[in-house]
Parts: C-alpha cells; structure tokens; sequence
C-alpha cells in the first residue's frame, strides 16, 4: 500500500474531531495513523487493541465507508435474493 499522508492526516483530524466532542478517550498520535493504515487496508505490526484503540479504529471505519442511503438499504434484501438464484 503506497502511503498518502494527506489521506492518513484527513481521517486521523476527521476522527479525532468526532471522538473529541465524545469526550472519548483517544490514542497516541502515533498510533492513529497505524489505525488509519489498518483501515485503509494496511498491515500494522503495531497493533495493540484496547479501548481506545478499538474505539478509534471503529470511527474510522465509519468515515471511510459511507453508510448506506435509504434507497440502497431497501433493495439490499432484494439483491441478496438476486445473488442467491444466481449460485
């Protein structure tokens, strides 16, 4: 995975804004960028789950995949069918 820092800095402020105004506890610094790497996909060998590491990584996840729009929870089931006849 090629590094882009203004993307880990993008989702590291991002989650750090969110978690902030949750008075949640936050990770070092360092250790939010490994959690970006992680979610993006990334391998981190620094990995050490706790609170607020799982906290952090769980609220990344949230801004990198856009939940989804009301329209695409409503045809979910239908395509799970669809997927499902097609085996």
């Amino acid at each position: 995975m090629i590094e882009n820092k203004d993307i880990l800095q993008k989702y590291v402020a991002r989650t750090n804004a969110k978690l902030q105004t949750q008075k949640a506890e936050i990770p070092f610094p360092n250790n939010q960028k490994e959690l970006v790497k992680l979610a993006l996909g990334g391998k981190s060998s620094n990995f050490i789950s706790n609170k607020a590491n799982d906290q952090f990584l769980k609220a990344v996840q949230k801004e990198i995949i856009p939940p989804l729009s009301d329209e695409d929870a409503a045809a979910e089931p239908a395509t799970r069918v669809q997927a499902t006849r097609i085996r």
